[in-house]
């Protein structure tokens, strides 16, 4: 019987340390998920970031060229009147 009774325990020490490694696992795997949920989050922050400062600076570039052109016209009605 000692020889059961020893085999037993070996397999309850395995049993138990199956059961840590299963929870350590486990605890590791949702560390994991929020890591990647919040990378996720990040990328999306500096997608829509971008996405706005494309637009604004399309934005910016037209109200130079209408700028430009404003100034062209100034300038020609300048020396039309000088004329």
């Amino acid at each position: 019987m000692a020889a059961s009774d020893t085999a037993d325990s070996g397999a309850a020490v395995v049993a138990g340390e199956v059961g840590k490694l299963a929870e350590r696992s486990s605890t590791s795997t949702k560390e994991i998920a929020e890591l990647i949920g919040g990378i996720q989050a990040g990328v999306s922050e500096t997608i829509t970031a971008m996405c706005k400062g494309t637009g604004q600076a399309a934005e910016g570039y037209e109200q130079a060229t209408r700028a430009g052109g404003a100034l062209e016209e100034i300038l020609s009605r300048s020396k039309d009147m000088g004329e």
